[in-house]
């Protein structure tokens, strides 16, 4: 059933409801108190992105329109999962590999190519790229 109802953000729109009378009012209600519309949603989620990028000192994405809105996405989820994994990371390979990976990835998180990012997009990916990048770059600076 679809209704017309006004969300939280004061906007007014269309949703589509399913089950029994109890649950399409706990959904009607959810979205009149808490539920941003599409356009307001999607405001917000650039603004998280925005500060991410800022916060982080992320350069400003190159591609159309689109790639750079689904880039954002993934090198903000892409990037936090990262950083759940250091400790891990530092008791497996030790504090000598961690600290050096703290700087490298900085400077890895750097890339601004839009298409870079989604074709890393998947986690086993940007992971394993991630990693082999860092232990080429900390092998390298033993031998010099």
């Amino acid at each position: 059933m679809k209704l017309n109802i006004k969300y939280s953000c004061g906007h007014e729109g269309t949703i589509e409801v399913f089950g029994k009378a109890e649950e399409r009012e706990r959904k009607i209600k959810w979205f009149s108190e808490y539920g941003l519309c599409p356009d307001c949603y999607k405001a917000e989620k650039q603004t998280e992105e925005k500060s991410f990028a800022e916060k982080h000192e992320l350069p400003e994405l190159k591609g159309s329109e689109k790639q750079i809105s689904w880039a954002n996405k993934i090198r903000k989820e892409l990037i936090e999962a990262f950083e759940k994994e250091k400790l891990a990371i530092r008791q497996g390979a030790g504090d000598d590999f961690a600290d050096f990976l703290n700087g490298f990835v900085k400077d890895y998180y750097r890339k601004d190519s839009a298409s870079w990012w989604i074709d890393h997009r998947e986690w086993r990916t940007f992971k394993k790229d991630l990693l082999g990048a860092a232990v080429v770059a900390f092998k390298a600076q033993d031998a010099i």
